[in-house]
Parts: C-alpha cells; sequence; structure tokens
C-alpha cells in the first residue's frame, strides 16, 4: 500500500550533532563549575595600590617580567614606529599575591 507519504520507520534521516566526548545515547548538560574560570585582573593603578609603589614601578616590573599581565582591547602595533597604542593593560591578581610575598621574605 503504496500512499506516497513516509511512515512512521521512513523517516528521512536528521542530522545530529557530533559530542566526541559523550558516550551514545548520553545527553551531558552545561555545567558552569566545571568550566574554567578566567583570572581575576586589576588596572595598574589597583595594584600599584595593592603593592603600594608608584603605577611606573608597576610598568618597569611588567617590562622586565617580573609581573605576570594581560592586555584588554586592541592589539599592539606590528611595528613600533607607528605611533598607535596597544590594549589596555591588566594585572593579574595571583601575581600580585606572589610578588607581596617576595617582598614580605626579603624584608624577614
Amino acid at each position: 500500500m503504496e500512499t506516497g507519504k513516509p511512515g512512521p520507520g521512513d523517516s528521512p534521516a536528521r542530522s545530529v550533532a557530533i559530542r566526541p566526548w559523550a558516550r551514545p545515547g548520553r545527553v551531558r548538560r552545561w555545567n558552569p563549575a566545571r568550566q574554567p574560570q578566567p583570572e581575576q585582573t586589576v588596572s595598574v593603578k589597583e595594584a600599584a595600590l595593592l603593592l603600594e609603589v608608584h603605577p611606573a614601578t608597576i610598568y618597569r616590573l611588567i617590562k622586565a617580567g617580573k609581573l605576570a599581565h594581560t592586555r584588554r582591547g586592541a592589539a599592539p602595533p606590528a611595528d613600533a614606529g607607528t605611533g598607535k597604542r596597544g590594549g589596555g593593560i591588566r594585572v593579574l591578581v595571583s601575581a600580585i599575591d606572589r610578588m607581596r610575598r617576595i617582598r614580605q621574605n626579603d624584608i624577614n
């Protein structure tokens, strides 16, 4: 009995997203606790207040590679003579804590 309509078992193949992390037949739900949390950052001015130094000192520590940081916004220029600036600098809180411990050990 051919009517031209697909029957219950004759449905066309549906596209299925392949999830390599999930076992067949198992749905993996999104869990925000499992997602990596971005590290907390502060501005150069805030970092200077936390370390009790001048902001220029923070820039010197960053340039010397002693203080971990990230840049937000525009990428720095490829060639140094363009006169364009890069994005804002944000200092990692964990780097500030590490610098505090180093300074505390130097004092004691």
